[in-house]
């Protein structure tokens, strides 16, 4: 047993590089998602004069907009570097700055003090890409290795992304939450410093976890950047249906390596697709991908191969193309000439916007006094915690079974179909009546909020998997890193604009005079009549997805 634990523990083991990438999965989510439940509390705290729980909206949305804006801004930067100067630098600087911009935020006094902050974080926040490269790098030519740790990483920001609503929803505020806490009760000083800085506790712990995280990378990882020659594959090796090289997990914003770049070409089309829906899809973070659900994916692609031969076939038979185009490089803009490109990615934006959307507005929701539940800041964190909970339970039956009898485009439908009435159905919740002062709902409204979040979870995760594996089907396997270099910009718009249009909106649901106060009662109003814009909105996505997308050409 002794000899055992010692040979996990050296450092020659897997095992030690594994937990150091998953511990960077799980701080970097924890840094995004922490600050979901308590980020309209913090703008009304900002914005006494202003804010309020009917309107708080439109000024909370700009904290979300901004690090999407940051991490759009810097995702290219940092993937340049990270290919040029190496993977470690990159995860130190960005572990330091995040440590620095993370404090900041908990400490602003100042509104816009704390968007610039937020802003800065996205900007120094690219842990996530240069961790996903590094597990294709450590594993080696081991493809077993590589897809068993990605399910760790992935694993990791799904857990994370479980835990950190909940974390930054308790921590927030702690002597409104806690106020016969001994501590507090002891210690005037910290008392008075938490009063005036009511949100610095989940931000600490955050900082906490970046500084953590360098040691970790210091002694449990190595710097894979000098390795590209000895770890090229060759092509040789037998890939078998068994052993996908990667399922369809979504996360972080990610721009592709010149090394992952050549990895993906130099292998047969299935692998290079999942590869590439893995790389593609930056819009949702902490999916369990299991060993069924990387199967599935990989039947479903099975005439890849033969599409890719028959793309390359066309193309050699263009008379002037390859001997007069050589070294020039492919036109971004040119693939959106295409009319199925096109269609896809109305699809794709439709379907990134609405669900963004729905996150921005379901915790606005839930603080609102008039037409919402009137929920404090650890409340919403356990609706989201459920949520995730059964999310994590279902999600690998159904995502299979989908991906396995529906077929690609028709998982892409069945989704956006299936999410329509979890939109319809939000606003029951109000029937049930809150306990006593403290805020909180029967158990059987947070059941059933939890119930149709885990839900909503499972059809946008089969939605975004199963659009991006599409996506990259439209095009030649050459032209695939330029296509998602496009599509990561036009994900960033998307997210970034989303949570704007969804707390101005908000806003005016809440506070508007629009109809008179004995419309259904104030309490009814405001939640109708957002949800039913969002019901209506999965409603349009649904029949784009029909009318646009047609049908597979591969047999179920």
């Amino acid at each position: 047993m002794a000899q055992h634990r010692k040979s996990i523990l050296s450092a020659n083991s897997p095992f030690r590089w594994q937990a150091a990438l998953c511990y960077l999965a799980f701080t970097i989510t924890f840094l995004l998602s922490n600050t979901v439940p308590y980020a309209p509390f913090m703008a009304i705290t900002l914005l006494p004069n202003r804010a309020n729980a009917e309107n708080v909206g439109k000024y909370s949305a700009f904290f979300t907009s901004c690090v999407i804006w940051g991490r759009s801004a810097g995702a290219g930067k940092w993937g340049r570097m990270a290919d040029t100067k190496g993977r470690l630098r990159v995860l130190y600087i960005n572990l330091i700055m995040s440590t620095m911009f993370t404090l900041a935020f908990g400490l602003s006094n100042n509104y816009f003090v704390a968007l610039a902050t937020r802003f800065f974080l996205g900007l120094f926040c690219d842990i996530g890409s240069i961790t996903k490269v590094c597990v294709s790098e450590l594993a080696g030519k081991d493809r077993e290795l590589e897809a068993k740790s990605m399910n760790l990483v992935v694993l990791a920001w799904a857990l994370s992304s479980l835990l950190s609503p909940a974390i930054g929803g308790v921590l927030a505020d702690p002597v409104k939450q806690f106020p016969d806490a001994y501590i507090l009760q002891q210690d005037p000083v910290l008392h008075e410093f938490l009063l005036q800085y009511k949100y610095f506790l989940p931000n600490l712990v955050g900082a906490i976890l970046c500084l953590i995280g360098v040691p970790v990378v210091k002694f449990n990882l190595r710097e894979t950047l000098t390795d590209q020659d000895d770890d090229a594959p060759t092509g040789e090796e037998e890939k078998t249906e068994e052993d996908p090289l990667i399922g369809p997990g979504l996360g972080e914003s990610y721009v592709l390596s010149r090394e992952a770049i050549q990895i993906a070409k130099a292998q047969d089309g299935e692998d290079a697709l999942l590869r590439d829906a893995y790389v593609l899809t930056d819009d949702f973070e902490g999916v369990m991908t299991t060993a069924q659900s990387r199967r599935a994916i990989f039947v479903s692609s099975k005439s890849l191969m033969h599409e890719e031969e028959d793309n390359n076939q066309q193309e050699s038979n263009n008379g002037d193309d390859d001997s007069t185009n050589a070294g020039r490089p492919p036109s971004t803009l040119g693939f959106l000439c295409n009319c199925n490109n096109l269609s896809h990615l109305i699809v794709y934006c439709l379907g990134l916007f609405l669900i963004q959307f729905h996150t921005e507005a379901f915790p606005l929701f839930c603080l609102s006094q008039t037409s919402g539940l009137g929920l404090d800041e650890s409340t919403i964190g356990g609706i989201m915690m459920a949520s995730g909970l059964i999310h994590s339970l279902l999600q690998p039956s159904i995502y299979h079974c989908v991906f396995a009898h529906r077929g690609l485009k028709g998982s892409i439908k069945w989704a956006a179909t299936a999410a329509i009435p979890m939109f319809f159905l939000v606003p029951f919740a109000l029937l049930s009546k809150k306990v006593g002062p403290d805020h909180h709902l029967r158990w059987m409204a947070l059941v059933y909020l939890g119930v149709i979040g885990g839900l909503g979870k499972i059809f946008t995760v089969t939605f975004f998997s199963s659009i991006s594996v599409s996506l990259n089907r439209l095009v030649p396997r050459k032209h695939r890193a330029t296509f998602n270099g496009l599509l990561t910009k036009i994900a960033g718009t998307c997210k970034g604009m989303a949570p704007i249009a969804a707390g101005f909106f908000t806003a005016f649901a809440f506070s508007s005079r629009f109809l008179p106060p004995w419309w259904w009662g104030r309490r009814w109003w405001g939640a109708v009549l957002l949800y039913a814009t969002m019901g209506w909105m999965s409603i349009l996505l649904a029949f784009l997805s029909f009318l646009l997308l047609g049908r597979d050409d591969e047999p179920h």
